[in-house]
């Protein structure tokens, strides 16, 4: 729990620092998060440990994926300014925020693209949050 929250806090320093210039110029740069990226995807354990797990736990990301798109298909039907269509775009983000927001504001809506990105913001501070609470049961 306390690592979660760590990141939690860093992340919303983050966005106090970029919205105020409180961030050094090479904390802005592409380059250092995209090698960043690629050392984190490069990790060969991480396709070990995958190749171990039993095929079952498939069924975890599959019930997020249905209950998602169950869930966002029932609260469309309570909004009479979304479709059932742009809110089942916007649910299915799952995390990729900084992909879904954007191709979603590409599309014309720009409304709907803030909140597909909040809305995995959201999710993904919630995840961090209660992944060790729920853990622990």
């Amino acid at each position: 729990m306390k690592n979660s929250v760590t990141i939690v806090i860093l992340f919303i320093c983050g966005v106090i620092g970029g919205a105020y210039g409180l961030l050094p110029e090479l904390l802005l740069q592409t380059d250092l998060s995209t090698y960043a990226l690629i050392s984190i995807g490069a990790d060969t354990n991480a396709w070990r440990v995958i190749k171990t797990v039993k095929w079952k736990i498939i069924l975890v990301p599959v019930s997020v994926i249905i209950g998602t798109f169950i869930g966002v298909a029932a609260i469309s039907l309570f909004m009479n300014s979304v479709s059932t269509q742009a809110a089942l775009a916007v649910g299915a983000g799952f995390g990729y925020y900084s992909l879904s927001s954007i191709i979603i504001s590409e599309m014309g809506n720009h409304t709907l693209g803030t909140i597909a990105l909040l809305s995995n913001v959201l999710r993904e501070i919630i995840t961090l949050l209660a992944s060790p609470l729920l853990a622990k049961f």
